[in-house]
């Protein structure tokens, strides 16, 4: 299936009214939007996209990196330090840092071109969603194979091995699951070997967007004819713009509406993301809060300027703003882990609010902002909301 990106319309928008967003003026703005058509942004050229791309790149893409490749050195220096049996380094100590670069990782997952696509390293870094029992499988398909892991490396095996859901599960697993981490075994080798991976990982996406004459931020400050990847400083925009409605679709389409189930008698909360550890909602929080800052930039220079020079649709930056701020509230509210959420009564009433917010927060950039910033999108692999 999938779901239309496609002009405005009043039937379009009426639907949209019936999403129930939890806010009155969500359905007031949107059943009476000017067309399409009519909010062609006069105001934006080239240099305003050129503006927001620099300012979105070194403000927001760069140091996302840069944060996930600090963290994932801490958290390989960590887990070396734990499993050679540093008495200074605690199993608390080795899942806190964890959850930092689980954290970073939310912060830049959205951005899943250039060089993080190159070699397909994000699916490297977090093979999620998978079959169940995937990530277990496949450890325990390496820690029984004749070739060790110096012979044969992590990187060169599953990608079920490779990343956060493989060291959550060494991580975070307990005795009772038949593991339990302890220094000088073959698990902790295998943990030492997914954290050294990850942090090969993000330090040659990092070099790779930031360092040198042939760095992805250079290639997409200079598009053009001779540029490969994007002709005109608006394909950056678009890439940049996609980043924001795709992320927003990730979370309604694989993070939130899978474990939620048609009612609370169909939840699936072994659906949700990294059950172990307990970072499901956290992770929502996290994607939420970094596809806002995607929107707003470091310094009010993201896609908000964009939004602010259309003067058709003088409305649509403010709407923007209220609902971020109104779906990161809801997911704030959210108390119990994402497991137990789906199955409380009241705690799963706020998840399907925060899921109708994602949906139509989601739907406004598609059919609102897009036009408004004078793109045109099509379809991914999510589509179907």
């Amino acid at each position: 299936m999938r779901s239309s990106i496609r002009s405005s319309t009043g039937n379009r928008f009426g639907s949209l009214a019936s999403l129930a967003f939890d806010f009155v003026f969500v359905c007031a703005v949107l059943c009476s939007v000017v067309p399409a058509a009519a909010a062609t942004p006069s105001a934006l050229d080239d240099a305003a996209y050129a503006e927001v791309n620099a300012a979105l790149v070194s403000g927001h893409v760069v140091p996302a990196y840069e944060t996930l490749a600090a963290t994932t050195r801490a958290l390989d220096e960590t887990t070396t330090s734990y499993c050679m049996g540093d008495p200074d380094t605690s199993m608390e100590a080795l899942q806190q840092t964890f959850r930092g670069t689980s954290d970073a990782w939310m912060g830049v997952e959205h951005v899943r071109f250039g060089p993080a696509e190159l070699f397909m390293r994000n699916l490297r870094l977090n093979f999620w969603p998978q079959a169940r029992g995937k990530v277990s499988d496949a450890i325990a398909d390496v820690l029984s194979s004749d070739e060790d892991l110096k012979t044969k490396p992590v990187s060169q095996r599953s990608f079920a091995v490779q990343g956060l859901p493989a060291l959550e599960y060494l991580v975070f697993a307990t005795a009772d699951d038949g593991l339990g981490l302890t220094a000088n075994t073959p698990h902790c080798d295998m943990a030492q070997a997914i954290s050294g991976n990850m942090r090969v990982l993000a330090a040659d996406v990092l070099t790779e967007w930031a360092e040198g004459d042939t760095a992805f931020q250079q290639v997409m400050m200079q598009p053009g004819p001779k540029n490969t990847h994007y002709q005109t400083p608006s394909d950056v925009t678009l890439v940049l713009f996609r980043s924001l409605h795709d992320g927003l679709q990730r979370v309604s389409s694989l993070k939130l509406r899978p474990v939620l189930g048609k009612d609370i008698k169909t939840v699936r909360p072994g659906l949700g993301e990294a059950t172990l550890s307990n970072r499901g909602v956290d992770n929502i929080r996290r994607n939420i809060a970094a596809l806002e800052s995607l929107y707003l930039g470091a310094n009010e220079d993201g896609l908000t300027a964009l939004t602010q020079a259309n003067t058709q649709d003088t409305e649509l930056d403010a709407l923007m703003r209220k609902a971020f701020r109104k779906t990161r509230e809801t997911a704030d509210s959210i108390s119990l882990s994402l497991p137990l959420a789906v199955k409380d009564t009241d705690e799963r009433a706020t998840l399907e609010r925060l899921s109708k917010q994602v949906r139509a927060l989601r739907q406004i950039v598609a059919e609102r902002l897009a036009p408004a910033l004078g793109l045109s999108i099509g379809f991914n692999s999510l589509d179907g909301d």
